[in-house]
């Protein structure tokens, strides 16, 4: 059985529509359908329905990052309406240097920049005279940077090359960065180093370590790809990773271990009720003081 299913792509700033932007339809991880929104920004899908169902939506448009947003439902409905909101690039800012590239962008709320370095020689381009050309967008998403889950993002762990188990992704960082020349993206794969700034309010410490995610379009969801830790950098915090290409890529703890994958859940556990377990030994060491005068008095 299907439902009809209509989804609205707006721009995340202006709140206006985005007509012939693209929405993807993920049944279980798998593309199963896409089409383009119309002049005002709308695109009516017929979706299968059956208990269970994992579905993702998809919405992209040249200009903007991708947002993926996860669908789920306990009841067969008739007809359902969704808004997708897109966020547009913002340029960045370029440093070429004989034997290094670096893009830095801006933070409205923090004193560290977002920062992506690689080495120069993993650069594609043909004619490296024309560097003039080259352009560079580092966005960092901020929006589903949220404590639950209202704007979790959706993520899967492979257990097998074919099984997938779908995780919902609480982002405690997030970027997107693309590197263009003469309008043509160029695609930088190697080592690449990618700082992102935490803000005041992280409950991350130095040494911690955060899972790092890649988006993968043919799944519609985050794939884990190893870990980056957090480091010092001034009076701020910083996730630190080194990827292994350009584009989307976000830092996330797992959703079991939690709310972040650092020293071990005991000790983080006892780091942050230090007094509570004090009052506890300190209320169990003056019952077993009471207890042993009582014995001895009872002895004597």
């Amino acid at each position: 059985s299907q439902f009809a299913l209509k989804v609205l792509v707006r721009d995340l700033v202006t709140r206006q529509p985005l007509p012939g932007a693209s929405v993807d339809v993920y049944l279980n991880h798998t593309l199963r359908s896409s089409a383009q929104t119309g002049e005002r920004g709308e695109v009516l899908l017929w979706v299968a329905y059956s208990p269970g169902l994992s579905l993702t939506l998809l919405g992209n448009m040249e200009g903007y990052v991708p947002s993926p947003l996860p669908w789920c439902t306990t009841k067969r409905p008739i007809f359902s309406a969704v808004t997708l909101l897109l966020l547009p690039h913002s340029q960045g800012n370029i440093w070429l240097f004989e034997d290094s590239v670096l893009i830095t962008g801006k933070l409205p709320d923090s004193s560290s920049q977002p920062k992506v370095k690689f080495p120069k020689n993993l650069l594609t381009m043909s004619d490296m005279s024309n560097i003039s050309s080259m352009t560079a967008y580092l966005t960092v998403p901020q929006h589903h940077l949220a404590k639950d889950c209202a704007n979790c993002t959706p993520g899967i762990i492979s257990s097998s090359k074919s099984v997938f188990r779908s995780i919902e992704l609480k982002a405690v960082a997030a970027v997107n960065v693309l590197l263009y020349s003469g309008g043509e993206e160029l695609q930088v794969r190697g080592p690449i180093q990618i700082s992102l700034p935490l803000g005041h309010s992280t409950y991350l410490r130095a040494s911690d370590t955060v899972p790092a995610w890649a988006f993968n379009p043919m799944t519609g969801a985050w794939e884990n790809q190893g870990l980056g830790i957090v480091k010092t950098v001034g009076d701020e915090l910083v996730w630190t990773y080194t990827a292994s290409h350009l584009g989307h890529w976000i830092a996330a703890p797992l959703p079991s271990s939690n709310d972040y994958l650092g020293h071990g859940s005991s000790l983080d556990f006892i780091s942050h009720h230090t007094y509570l377990l004090m009052g506890i030994l300190g209320g169990m060491l003056a019952i077993v003081i009471v207890f042993l005068s009582l014995l001895l008095c009872y002895c004597g």
